[in-house]
This record gives structure tokens, C-alpha cells and sequence, in this order.
């Protein structure tokens, strides 16, 4: 979907991080395969304020409701959203 956009793409993990649960974030910037990616909420709360992902670890979304819906969507709690 964005290949080499970088800023305002709203991404959100495809799979549970493993301290962080679910998260939706936006890109950054890309460095090489990696993705710099400003979280902006994580399911357990343990918001890293950024981190580094490779492409197959999320989806890409123009607005942050379609990706709150998609987490929505995998019966992912937004309490704390």
C-alpha cells in the first residue's frame, strides 16, 4: 500500500507484540528493511514511545479509526484507547 511513504501512514500490528500486545502507531521514517514507528497506543499499556518493525509485522491504514477498526474488528479491547 505505501512502499516508500513515510509520515502519516497509520500502521497497526498484524499480531500481539510481546509486552505490548496489540498497537497502532505511524510511520516515522523507513531505514533500510525497518520501519521507524511512533506508537501511539498498545493494548497492555506499555507504550514504547517508538520502535523498529519490519514490514511483515503490520498493516497500513490512511486514517487511525481504520486502524483501530481492524483491532477492533480481531475482538481486541480499546479500553484503554
Amino acid at each position: 500500500m505505501c512502499q516508500d511513504r513515510e509520515g502519516g501512514v497509520f500502521v497497526a500490528s498484524n499480531k500481539p507484540a510481546a509486552e505490548m500486545g496489540w498497537w497502532v502507531g505511524r510511520i516515522l521514517r523507513k531505514s533500510g528493511k525497518f520501519y521507524s514507528i511512533e506508537i501511539l497506543y498498545s493494548e497492555n499499556g506499555t507504550n514504547s514511545p517508538m520502535i523498529w518493525s519490519l514490514r511483515d509485522c503490520f498493516v497500513e491504514f490512511d486514517t487511525m479509526a481504520d486502524a483501530f477498526d481492524y483491532l477492533k474488528a480481531r475482538g481486541v479491547s480499546m479500553a484503554a484507547a
